[in-house]
């Protein structure tokens, strides 16, 4: 079992002096700025590190006007730290969550990570017939991802849907979209 995480400011603090302190002074979150959603927790994830250092412009949001210019950044890799990262799994396998961000050269690999026992673990994973077995070492590979810190999860997005006493077997799939044909009324 992991441990448990505890708030400690002037332990970050203390680490990011002894790291040589932030890069140029200043952490920047870059995010698209034609969504609106996106200042919003920039701004809340900048203030609780602004908090945790004391000092007010120790992290600022940094906003591209547009989702298409912001992609063009990520693509020439011409992002100056960390960006805004969101992925929609297209088959609900945890494979889709793993190998097209993280394995090296993969095609949305937008930060250019790497690690060959990640690779291993995938190129294993794909090559098992078993599913258990291949979800298993999709398992150890994720354990690579979280282990290495190749990105900062900071959430995932939940399904919402209601239902009335009329209805049963309501349930979302793997995309949050409710099952119809699953749904029985009375």
């Amino acid at each position: 079992m992991r441990p448990r995480l505890r708030l400690r400011p002037g332990g970050a603090k203390k680490l990011i002096q002894e790291g040589g302190g932030i890069p140029g002074g200043q952490l920047k979150i870059t995010y698209n700025a034609d969504s609106g959603s996106h200042k919003q927790w920039v701004d809340a994830v900048c203030n609780s590190i602004n908090n945790a250092l004391g000092d007010d412009r120790a992290c600022v949001g940094n906003p591209i006007g547009t989702f298409a210019d912001f992609r063009s950044q990520i693509s020439r890799h011409k992002m100056p730290g960390p960006f805004r990262a969101g992925w929609q799994m297209d088959y609900p396998l945890i494979q889709n969550f793993l190998q097209p961000l993280y394995y090296t050269g993969a095609s949305s690999n937008d930060g250019t990570w790497s690690n060959k026992q990640f690779d291993r673990l995938v190129d294993r994973a794909n090559a098992e017939t078993d599913t258990a077995r291949s979800v298993a070492l999709f398992q150890q590979a994720e354990g690579v991802v979280r282990d290495n810190m190749a990105a900062i999860p900071l959430w995932y997005q939940n399904g919402s849907a209601g239902y009335t006493a009329r209805l049963s077997r309501v349930a979302l799939n793997p995309f949050s979209v409710p099952v119809y044909n699953e749904i029985k009324v009375g």
